[in-house]
């Protein structure tokens, strides 16, 4: 099943090549790898989300997401695998309850993986962490399809590819 998700990934429309890009964290790149393209193709998050259980801690008891390329994710993996799932905005919505955590609400007995698409340099990840320190929950692990780099923060993260499998 990797090999499924490297051959969508490789496909041109997806690894873009030759550009100047801005990624999240502000960082510039003569590549991009719009993985949310990917997501629009039948099967890629099903087949991505089935790869993601055989990394993701058995000990966690909720799966959370913030931003596109998470949120569309985890919430298949929660459907397949039974587990709830916390999404995140980015900002509060300004109306309602003017949260930013939504869904399922982890509380202090939680055990929390991060989902997420790409890990650059972790600021989506770390992003999410401050926004859930206000729930208690134990922040247990990061989970992504393809790390760009080697992952360098204080929980560890885990990832299906890394950049070499599609170099």
């Amino acid at each position: 099943m990797k090999e499924y998700l490297i051959n969508i990934l490789k496909r041109p429309e997806i690894f873009r090549r030759g550009g100047n890009f801005t990624l999240r964290d502000g960082t510039q790149s003569d590549f991009y790898i719009d993985v949310k393209t990917a997501y629009g193709i039948v099967g890629f998050k099903k087949k991505a989300s089935m790869e993601l259980n055989k990394i993701i801690d058995k000990e966690a008891t909720c799966i959370v997401a913030m931003g596109m390329g998470g949120r569309s994710l985890a919430a298949v993996y929660g459907e397949l695998y039974d587990i709830p799932l916390c999404e995140i905005r980015d900002s509060p919505k300004g109306r309602g309850t003017e949260s930013q955590i939504e869904a399922y609400i982890p509380t202090e007995k939680d055990k929390v993986v991060i989902i997420d698409d790409v890990y650059n340099l972790g600021s989506s990840l770390m992003d999410t962490e401050v926004i859930l320190q206000t729930t208690g929950a134990k922040i247990i692990q990061g989970c992504v399809i393809l790390a760009r780099n080697e992952p360098d923060i204080y929980f560890p993260v885990k990832s299906i590819l890394k950049l070499e499998d599609l170099l």
